[in-house]
């Protein structure tokens, strides 16, 4: 009932074309239970009739009007609702959008950032070192090595250090230091070294012919030290001679391999 009446009371024009209909029973009413009065003043009464009707009539069309006026103002809202809607949804995407653009740029920036920093430091490149065994073998036991890089990138500041004979031996630290301070030089200064091409050493080796030889070679770039395990032995019946070779990163972890050669 509260609420009702609130709702009665908040709309103008309902309230005025409910107080007309009630007043109406009212009169109503009281021409039932005053006939003769009613009779004696039936211009009165039908003016009261006349009026009230009238009166709920305009109070009913403006009721209606406004009615009508919020309903046209409620779908003009729902579809500009649906419009802000859709263009939230449209912006969304856009943004979204973006924001991909924005993260393919960033690793695109930070993958030349790294491109940059792999060309200045010869990145995970690393070289090795290998004999030269495309020649004739005849009586000739001394080999050549050429050393190349493993890797995309130019390596700066390539040295080496060759040792013969099994077991392989690693550098300690203060070897190291004494190198890189040239108190204790042990190593062979290359210098720069281009990725695909080969370069061919200075020094060579001189294997046995009778069963294998053994050499640990230390090589050591600006950007890390590894160590290679070289054996190599002569193949009489093919006339020639072959290798195998292991690569150790500076954890002694293997990073390369390769086997002897298939007979």
């Amino acid at each position: 009932m509260a609420s009702f009446m609130a709702e009665l009371l908040s709309d103008r024009w309902l309230f005025i074309a409910a107080l007309a209909q009630l007043l109406l029973v009212l009169l109503g009413a009281v021409v039932s239970l005053q006939e003769g009065w009613a009779k004696r003043h039936r211009y009165l009464v039908l003016s009261a009739f006349a009026m009230l009707g009238f009166i709920g009539l305009v109070a009913t069309a403006k009721q209606g009007g406004e009615s009508a006026t919020a309903n046209a103002k409620l779908a003009g809202s729902l579809d500009k609702l649906g419009d802000s809607t859709k263009e939230i949804s449209r912006m969304t995407v856009l943004n979204t959008a973006l924001q991909q653009r924005l993260l393919d740029s960033s690793k695109s920036v930070a993958s030349l950032a790294q491109q940059n920093i792999n060309a200045v430091t010869g990145g995970r490149g690393y070289p090795i070192v290998t004999p030269l065994t495309a020649l004739p073998v005849k009586s000739q036991n001394t080999l050549a090595l050429q050393i190349f890089v493993v890797g995309e990138n130019a390596l700066m500041d390539v040295q080496y250090r060759i040792l013969e004979g099994p077991p392989p031996y690693m550098p300690t630290e203060d070897e190291l230091k004494g190198e890189i301070t040239g108190v204790n030089r042990q190593y062979i200064f290359v210098g720069p070294l281009a990725p695909h091409r080969g370069e061919f050493l200075h020094s060579q080796i001189t294997p046995s012919r009778s069963g294998v030889s053994f050499y640990t070679i230390n090589l050591m770039s600006r950007n890390r030290f590894v160590n290679e395990q070289l054996q190599v032995r002569l193949n009489e019946k093919l006339g020639r001679w072959e290798y195998t070779f292991r690569i150790q990163n500076e954890r002694g972890k293997t990073i390369k391999t390769e086997p002897w050669p298939k007979p």
